[in-house]
Parts: C-alpha cells; structure tokens; sequence
C-alpha cells in the first residue's frame, strides 16, 4: 500500500497509474486528477476492496485502460474526455468495475469501448456523450460478461453507428 501522504495523483507525462503484468492492486483510497491518461492497468487484478474516490481524466491515449484485468474495482466519479483513442477502455479479462463520473467521447474515437470480456460486470451510471464526430459505443465479443448503462446517454455520432453490440454478453 501507499504510503499516507500519497492519496492523490496528479499530471505526469505518461499515465497518472501505469501497471503491466502488475500483480494485485490492493489500494482504496488513491484519487487521480490529470489532463493525461488516468488508468493503464494491463495483466493483473484487483484485491477485494479495491476503490479510487474519485478519477477525473482530461486527455491522454484513453482516459480508462482494463485489459486482460481481473477482481472487482470502484472507479468512484469524476469525468472523462479529451483522450485521443476510446475513452473507457476494457479489453479482455472478467474484471467488475463501476464508474459514475460522466465519459465524453473525442473526435474520431468511442467513448466506451468493452470487448472480448469474459466475465464481471461493468457498470457505468454516468452521463455518457458521444459527440458528432465521434465513433459511437461499442460492446463486442463480451461472451460471459454483463454491462450496465444506468445514466444518460447522448449518441449523435453523425454517419457513424452510434450503439453498436455484437458477439454475446448481456447489455
């Protein structure tokens, strides 16, 4: 665990939390506020408990990255917007995550992007928007896994699907 002082991440140059191969995340208290990428956790899983207060993400690759993440995670409120790729990013393994901040989409890219989960439940009770050049939401090959939507959500994507939902799951 974190030492006390160490309650909040702020602006790096990379991603406010980067882990890959990164074993089990244990911590409940971290906050993380950055104009870059909030969370890139690859190949690892979260311990019983595992929570963020708060994770407001103005930039970055995507704001949120799961992939290949395992356990269940409060991810707590805040926002998301301004990420170059998908904004909410989960790619592959069972994790269950919540989120209630809002999630705006950029230019270009999906604001929530879920594909080949096999397991756990996302669950996202934010405002979702989808602005009119972005790519819409997607949800793919998510055979075993359960994703809720249980805020707003505003798709106006222009000539691209705006909703889209292929290969298993339950939305």
């Amino acid at each position: 665990p974190y030492p006390t002082l160490f309650r909040s991440l702020g602006n790096s140059s990379g991603s406010a939390l980067f882990g890959s191969s990164f074993g089990t995340l244990t911590d409940s208290s971290v906050s993380i506020n950055t104009t870059k990428q909030a969370l890139s956790l690859t190949t690892g899983s979260f311990a019983s408990g595992a929570a963020f207060p708060t994770i407001t993400s103005g930039g970055g690759t995507n704001n949120i990255l799961l992939s290949g993440v395992t356990g269940a995670v409060a991810l707590g409120s805040g926002s998301l917007s301004g990420a170059t790729g998908d904004g909410f990013k989960v790619s592959g393994g069972s994790a269950t995550a919540t989120y209630s901040g809002g999630i705006t989409g950029s230019t270009g890219a999906h604001s929530v992007n879920i594909a080949s989960a096999t397991g756990g439940t996302i669950s996202l009770s934010g405002a979702v928007t989808e602005n009119s050049s972005g790519t819409g939401i997607t949800l793919s090959g998510n055979t075993g896994a359960t994703i809720n939507f249980t805020g707003t959500i505003t798709a106006s994507t222009g000539a691209a699907t705006a909703f889209s939902v292929t290969g298993g799951g339950t939305v």
